[in-house]
């Protein structure tokens, strides 16, 4: 599958993880047309902004953890043990 395909597949999928892949794929960048060039700019900013919005998700849940984990160590029932 070429970079283009997997580029086209990560961000219809709003997917990080083959945005990531995708990037790894890319060929040496020398290589690249001036229309290949063009094009790899449009799915490079498309991309930044679904690592940004993969990236604010993240920290959201990792806040939720760290309110659960306090929550636990002060709740008497919670006995303040790791799980």
């Amino acid at each position: 599958m070429s970079w283009a395909t997997q580029f086209k597949i990560a961000i219809a999928g709003r997917d990080a993880a083959k945005v990531l892949e995708a990037f790894e794929a890319l060929p040496p960048l020398e290589r690249l047309s001036k229309e290949e060039a063009q094009e790899l700019y449009d799915y490079l900013e498309q991309s930044v902004a679904i690592l940004g919005e993969a990236r604010e998700h993240e920290a959201d849940e990792i806040a939720k953890m760290k309110k659960v984990r306090q929550f636990l160590k002060t709740n008497p029932y919670g006995g303040g043990n790791p799980v």
